[in-house]
């Protein structure tokens, strides 16, 4: 008798595995997905609150409105990815 070898085994065990490896590539994915949308949300919440801070100096309202407006950004990040699952 020779051995068993790949091509002996029926194909459903690779789509299995195929299957198993893609979910948890997924999720990988969705997960650096995430990552990247709170690193974005952070510079934009550090520049607008930046600029808000240089701009008040001449501006008094516009510096207070893009110190207020930072605050959009700021609770997306904390709060962004918080839900039951």
């Amino acid at each position: 008798m020779r051995p068993a070898n790949a091509a002996d085994r029926p194909p459903s065990d690779g789509y299995r595995n195929v299957a198993t490896v893609s979910f948890a590539l997924e999720r990988r994915v969705a997960r650096l997905e995430r990552t990247a949308r709170r690193v974005v949300s952070v510079l934009v919440f550090g520049i607008l609150l930046i600029a808000g801070a240089v701009m008040r100096a001449d501006d008094v309202v516009l510096g207070s409105v893009l110190m207020i407006a930072s605050v959009v950004p700021l609770l997306f990040t904390v709060f962004a990815g918080r839900r039951p699952r």
